[in-house]
């Protein structure tokens, strides 16, 4: 890996969660040649009865596994579907795609009982992006995976697939049925990150074994159907079209980052815990960019120079002060609760400290004075709710 594209990235885990700059480096959209191809053909429909009514669902199969993805735009009352697999209680109004993994194949004509479900995701319209939960069916109960509350920009088979294969690979039969509200608008967002495709990544790295170093994934996935065949991943557009479509990332940092401390003696799972890029990606693309401090932020990110940052001391304290941040900054995007104070007095003990070894790492007076206004920020924001502080930003 690029040891400056490396020392870069692992400055925006310590800094950005302090001072409301979670950001993340963009990348070039590029096409990949099946993305102007047509879709698979289905290998099978079936008809899909839910309540009353009757769908016509598109199946694919898998080229190797005993796996089926399998799709229908429905006008369906959720409410009542809900009810029929037991998950009233997780009904929504605002459900706009609901995946149900099933330990079966659907027949030619078939229905969905409560039995049948291994698991749920649900994507919530936002404004111009999904917000993104998964339940897994433990002990009869709908259990929901902490790792995958995000957003989503966008609905790609290749998502749904990445979580059959951590929650389902031993199961003998699986079909995702996707099921999409005929009536709503589809959501895919080139301007935003892609949030889940980072969490399911961050996932796939937890359930490795933690006697193994961690290595990053092919960097090149494989297009899942209904797509064609190609190196890239498989996504609806607002055309309802599926196509081939992928962001050229370089190996993660999370990859790295747990390589680093790990191999320095960090518990696994405290480095696991701090680093959630999913979360660092939606609160980037739906908060700072709202405002101008947070643009402000953004602007001294660029203007660092990587190599100078990375000692020892400051990644010994990365994790400890993201652990403090993290689950904070996930109640206020994904429960909108503005009550909780961001920064507490030994959080802002911790994070001057971690800001003044930037500063003085930092190579010249340019770098200093962003890490001086910085400080400032963080002594003005100290002991305020995530509530005081919009209203002071605004």
């Amino acid at each position: 890996m690029n040891l400056n594209l490396y020392i870069m990235k692992m400055i925006k885990l310590i800094i950005i969660p302090i001072l409301f700059l979670i950001v993340n480096s963009c990348n070039n959209k590029v096409k990949n040649d099946c993305y102007s191809c047509k879709m698979v053909a289905p290998h099978e429909n079936t008809k899909l009865k839910i309540g009353d009514s009757t769908f016509i669902t598109k199946i694919w199969k898998h080229k190797k596994l005993e796996y089926k993805f399998a799709y229908t735009d429905v006008s369906l009352d959720y409410l009542n579907f809900f009810k029929s697999i037991k998950a009233e209680y997780l009904f929504s109004p605002d459900m706009d795609i609901v995946v149900v993994y099933l330990n079966k194949y659907l027949n030619e004509s078939d229905i969905v009982n409560y039995q049948d479900v291994l698991g749920l995701a649900i994507y919530k319209k936002q404004e111009d992006y999904y917000k993104f939960t998964f339940y897994n069916i433990d002990n009869g109960a709908y259990n929901i995976i902490r790792e995958l509350n995000c957003g989503a920009t966008k609905l790609s088979s290749n998502d749904i697939f990445d979580i059959y294969s951590i929650f389902y690979p031993n199961q003998t039969k699986v079909t995702s049925l996707v099921l999409r509200n005929i009536n709503s608008v589809i959501v895919n967002n080139k301007n935003k990150s892609h949030n889940l495709k980072e969490n399911i990544k961050f996932l796939k790295r937890k359930s490795q074994s933690y006697s193994l170093k961690f290595r990053p994934p092919n960097p090149i996935p494989e297009c899942e159907f209904p797509c064609p065949s190609g190196d890239a991943a498989c996504e609806q557009g607002i055309d309802g079209i599926w196509n081939c479509d992928y962001t050229f990332d370089p190996p993660e940092v999370s990859y790295a980052q747990s390589n680093y401390l790990i191999e320095n003696g960090s518990n696994p799972s405290f480095v696991d815990s701090a680093y959630d890029p999913g979360l660092q990606y939606w609160f980037r693309d739906s908060f700072l960019q709202k405002y101008s401090i947070g643009q402000k932020y953004i602007e001294y990110y660029y203007g660092m120079t990587a190599s100078s940052y990375l000692t020892p001391q400051i990644m010994q304290h990365t994790p400890q002060l993201l652990n403090k941040l993290s689950n904070k900054i996930h109640d206020f995007l994904y429960n909108g609760n503005t009550s909780q104070v961001l920064i507490d007095s030994d959080t802002k003990t911790e994070a001057i400290y971690l800001l003044n070894l930037y500063y003085n790492e930092a190579p010249n007076q340019v770098q200093k004075a962003y890490f001086t206004d910085i400080i400032n920020d963080v002594n003005i924001y100290s002991g305020k709710t995530f509530g005081q502080i919009i209203d002071m930003i605004e």
